[in-house]
């Protein structure tokens, strides 16, 4: 199916799952479809805010092109599980947009976030960036002047820990991106996060293993702020990450002052853990 949607609130979706009086919406599946804009384009694509205690899960999101979400000064999400979800899988979904974004105030765009409490998410196979599917055509262009304080997070997870999340084989690449930051200490660039829970993140590409400028970064040199740029950013409690590649970054502009210069971590774990945490190969 071709999915058109215009719906630029933030608590709805192109495709929503809702909350429940009995039990959650649960066992559905979206596969090979198209999720894009209608006659404008939509904040939301993919939306799901259930109930707690009866949350929405075993939900499947397969193999879908979801593309053209965007609004200016908002959080644009290709897919966003939000609170009263567990279980739900995420696979061999492309997460593009076929024209330049050009904002005009901070934005922060997201392909994937998992934002919630629950368990057991599988997110494999996916890719985000490009103009058309599996980060093909020319490059993601995100703000390419650097004239607002704007974020991009390709796959965000903070989930639960009673039970693994994994995050593996997908890619992050072929991306124009640009920011003039103001925000202390903070990253305006993640390829993935895994913001809290137990999580196995493994075989995933961040940009390209060989070669130069398979995400593009420009930093205004208005910038009051150093620059952060982050490949895999973790500060789950337990888990993995393991055999993953971040590479082919090319960053310009910027402060030149000691205090505003730019920063690349590939990998950056941290935080407190509550079982041991392996990092490898």
């Amino acid at each position: 199916c071709t999915l058109k949607g215009a719906n630029n609130v933030t608590g709805d979706g192109v495709v929503g799952f809702g909350t429940a009086s009995l039990t959650g919406n649960n066992y559905n599946t979206i596969d090979h479809c198209d999720i894009r804009d209608g006659a404008t384009t939509p904040v939301f694509m993919v939306y799901s805010a259930g109930t707690t205690g009866k949350e929405n899960s075993f939900n499947t999101i397969s193999n879908c092109n979801i593309y053209n979400f965007w609004l200016s000064g908002s959080s644009p999400l290709g897919i966003y599980l939000s609170s009263g979800n567990t279980d739900w899988t995420i696979t061999g979904n492309s997460f593009y947009q076929t024209s330049s974004r050009t904002p005009t105030s901070a934005t922060a765009i997201y392909g994937i976030a998992i934002i919630n409490s629950g368990n057991n998410y599988v997110v494999t196979g996916n890719y985000v960036g490009g103009s058309t599917a599996s980060c093909g055509g020319s490059a993601l262009s995100f703000d390419a002047g650097a004239n607002y304080d704007n974020n991009f997070y390709g796959i965000y997870v903070s989930s639960g820990t009673t039970g693994a999340c994994t995050i593996q084989n997908n890619t992050v690449s072929n991306i124009t991106f640009g920011a003039k930051t103001a925000t202390a200490n903070s990253y305006s660039f993640l390829g993935i996060v895994v913001d809290a829970g137990y999580l196995n993140v493994s075989n995933n590409t961040v940009g390209a293993a060989t070669g130069t400028g398979a995400i593009t970064i420009a930093v205004a040199t208005t910038s009051t702020r150093g620059f952060a740029i982050g490949g895999i950013y973790s500060t789950a409690t337990s888990g993995s990450v393991t055999k993953n590649n971040v590479g082919s970054i090319s960053v310009s502009g910027g402060r030149s002052s000691a205090l505003l210069l730019n920063v690349i971590n590939g990998l950056d774990c941290h935080g407190t853990l509550s079982a041991d945490f392996t990092i490898s190969d």
